[in-house]
């Protein structure tokens, strides 16, 4: 039998089947053909007085139920230790970035402070101080980091 393609766009048409003539049973050296298996029978039972189905043939056991498989239970604990981690995790970074206070009894003492530092100093300010006359200095009557008071010759 030939099936002409259908154009695009046209409902899809199944061909038509013919029944199939069988001869006399005195001429079929066969034996008597039997009808194909119904398509809407479930796979799972065999049909009565027919072959039985693959799981059957195969002695293949049932299919587990979904609560019955280990690498679904092995996922879920996978999952469930992420988020515990994860957790801890999250616990343990906010508590070490809150400031800690180190407290102690007041007492009466001296207070001690060093500082080690390389480099060179510079003042915050300075001024320069010069004079309105030219010439030469004789004697200055101050040294530096000497105490000055006002009025004090220099």
């Amino acid at each position: 039998m030939n099936a002409t393609p259908s154009p695009p766009g046209a409902p899809a048409t199944t061909p038509a089947t013919t029944p199939a003539v069988l001869p006399p049973a005195s001429q079929d050296p066969v034996g008597p053909v039997q009808p194909p298996p119904d398509p809407k029978a479930s796979a799972g039972a065999p049909a009565a007085g027919g072959p039985p189905d693959l799981a059957t043939l195969l002695d293949e056991p049932a299919a587990r139920p979904w609560y019955r498989r280990p690498v679904l239970w092995a996922a879920a604990a996978l999952v469930i230790a992420l988020a515990a981690g994860a957790w801890y995790w999250q616990v343990r970074r906010t508590a070490n970035a809150a400031p800690r206070y180190l407290t102690q009894v007041v007492a009466k003492g001296d207070l001690t402070l060093s500082v080690t530092a390389n480099g060179t100093i510079q003042p915050t300010r300075s001024i320069n101080i010069g004079s309105e006359l030219s010439g030469t200095v004789l004697k200055v009557n101050v040294d530096v980091n000497d105490l000055l008071k006002q009025g004090q010759v220099l």
